[in-house]
Formats: C-alpha cells, sequence, structure tokens
C-alpha cells in the first residue's frame, strides 16, 4: 500500500459521503455498544449522517451489518491478538493476491484486516478468499466477516465495529498503520481513505478459479476441495508448490503447475505469465540457477500440447507438500 500523498480537505457531508462508502451494510439498522460496560445492543433506525458523526465525534458508536441478502461490500480478518507477525503475514499473502487491506488496531486488542469492494459482491466469494489467505499462513481458526454466506430476510447476522471510533483513536485504537512504514500510525486517515483502491468482484473471479474453490452446500465456504470450472479441484501440494516456490526439480515443477493449471480452466497464456512470477520464489539448491524464462515457455508449452491430467503425485518436488488428508491423490496418473 502506497502511503498517501495529498487529498483535499473533506466537509463534513464528504466525509460522511466516504466513510459510508467504505463501512457500510444494512441501511436500516446498526450495532452499538456502551463504552462503559461493553453491552452491546442493535439499534433499529437508518444509518445517518448524524450516526456516523456521533461515532467519529466518540458519542455513539456505531457498527454496520455486513450482510445484505447473500452479498456484501466488506471481508475483515479478525485477529484477536496482539499479534503483529502474523497481520505481517497476512498482509504479504494478500498483496500475493494483489489485495490491499486496510490494517486497523481493534478497539480492545489484536487488528482488522479490511478489504473494501467496489459495489457488493457475493459473500461466499470474500469469504473464500479470506479463509484462503488464513489457510496460506497455517491460521485457519482465526475469525472472518461476514460470518456467514447469506442470510435470510428479517435476519440480520453479525455487525462489526466500525474504525475511527473518537474515544479510542486518542488511545491508538480504531486507527489504521501503514504497512510500508514499520506499521506505524497514519497521522491522517482521510488522506488514507480518499486514496484507498478498492477492490473489484473480477479480482475475486480470478482468484476462486485459480485455486478451485467454489461454496459449500451448507452455507460454508471450503477452500481446496470444490470443483473449478472444469470440474477439478487445484490440490493442495500445488497451490504450496505455487505459493512458495522450490528449491529442486524446477523443470518438473513448472510443468506439473502448468498441467494442474490447465485442468482447472486457465489459458496457457496466463499459466505462462503465472509461472514466470513463480520462477522468481525459487531458490535453486548449490550452485543451481533459477529456471530461465525460455524453460518455463517450453515447460507450459508441453503441457498445453497433450492431453496431460496427471497431478504429480509420485514427483519428490509434488509429494514433498502431499497431505494425509488428500482426497485426490489416488486419481494421478
Amino acid at each position: 500500500m502506497e502511503s498517501p500523498k495529498h487529498s483535499k480537505k473533506l466537509s463534513r457531508h464528504e466525509k460522511f459521503a466516504l466513510f459510508s462508502e467504505l463501512f457500510r451494510g444494512l441501511s436500516s439498522a446498526y450495532g452499538t455498544y456502551d463504552p462503559a460496560s461493553g453491552k452491546y445492543r442493535q439499534v433499529k433506525e437508518p444509518v445517518t449522517e448524524d450516526v456516523i458523526f456521533n461515532h467519529l465525534a466518540e458519542i455513539r458508536p456505531y457498527g454496520f451489518y455486513l450482510l445484505k441478502g447473500d452479498k456484501t461490500r466488506v471481508g475483515v480478518i479478525d485477529v484477536d491478538e496482539d499479534d503483529l507477525q502474523l497481520v505481517q503475514q497476512l498482509y504479504s499473502r494478500s498483496r500475493h493476491y494483489e489485495l490491499t487491506p486496510l490494517i486497523e488496531v481493534s478497539k480492545s486488542k489484536g487488528y482488522h484486516l479490511w478489504f473494501v469492494f467496489k459495489g457488493e459482491v457475493l459473500s461466499w466469494k470474500v469469504r473464500a478468499i479470506l479463509r484462503l489467505l488464513l489457510e496460506d499462513v497455517g491460521h485457519q481458526e482465526v475469525e472472518i466477516f461476514p460470518k456467514q454466506d447469506e442470510v435470510t430476510p428479517g435476519t440480520y447476522g453479525n455487525f462489526i465495529n466500525a474504525p475511527l471510533f473518537g474515544k479510542a483513536v486518542r488511545s491508538g485504537k480504531t486507527v489504521f498503520l501503514d504497512p510500508e512504514n514499520n506499521f506505524q500510525q497514519f497521522k491522517d486517515p482521510w488522506e488514507l481513505l480518499q486514496s484507498l483502491a478498492l477492490h473489484t468482484e473480477s479480482q475475486l473471479n480470478d482468484l476462486i478459479n485459480l485455486n478451485g474453490l467454489s461454496p459449500r452446500e451448507n452455507g460454508n465456504t471450503s477452500p481446496h476441495k470444490h470443483p473449478s470450472p472444469n470440474g477439478y479441484p487445484l490440490p493442495a501440494c500445488i497451490r504450496k508448490l505455487l505459493a512458495s516456490g522450490t528449491r529442486f526439480n524446477q523443470r518438473i515443477a513448472a510443468f506439473r503447475l502448468a498441467v494442474n493449471l490447465k485442468r482447472i480452466g486457465l489459458p496457457e497464456d496466463l499459466v505462462n505469465t503465472l509461472l514466470l512470477d513463480w520462477r522468481l520464489k525459487n531458490q535453486p539448491n548449490k550452485d543451481k540457477r533459477i529456471i530461465t524464462i525460455r524453460e518455463i515457455d517450453s515447460q507450459v508449452r508441453c503441457a498445453y500440447q497433450k492431453p496431460y491430467t496427471g497431478i504429480g503425485c509420485e514427483e519428490g518436488v509434488i509429494s514433498q507438500y502431499c497431505e494425509s488428508s488428500c482426497q485426490i491423490k489416488e486419481k494421478s496418473s
């Protein structure tokens, strides 16, 4: 995330428009809490300009219900511990997927990573990607919002407290951190919010297709074990190899990555581009060199010339990432 360099001074109405554009869900109800007792309650009233400014001016906290049916504008990873190292890992993985979350210091302890979207997107897609990030860093137990893929008419789901609650801000809480400046606090959050680039559903779709994600029938989302557009999942071993690179057998690894990415329906030119990025993650053993661009081209072309379908379970560069719970490894050929 680039630190914002310039912004205009916002009027009250402009601040309301910006804040409610980024941190909103249902407009007919919101949540709040008593800062003294910590007791939460629901307010079945419209979210007005006064509601937002009472929050910013520390009169009454504002929290919003993220879900409108099966759609949301925001996804949040709630790191409920003062673990900045985990936040750094999650931010790094987010950037790997070309996502840029806002990082907020929670009002009590821990951090929130906010993923804000341009318009409403399907909740299961947001939840799938947040779970993917958590699985990548080995912390699947961390809570995410929305907590459901959808809510039925007349129900609300869970609300989440909005950032920048006046009283908390003075004590360094509910403020945003700058990951490009040693996670120091942004001095002017309105500059940051004005410069924020919103994510799109198209980005989600690309990541979902690449990683073979889809919703479960019971409404929860399970990464990596559901069909991709061509009916195949992307195995966990392949995801890990793609994310981490390798120290050996780079050409075999490139070929198997290409085959598996072809299996989930990605075109040859996109796979080639992905593997050009992947090659830079490799750290070959001893005096070996990194696989060349020409070698990547050759392996990808070979994978697409014939109807190869094998995952590559028998290859050491693949089996090093094998999981005992894998349900598809027996199908490799």
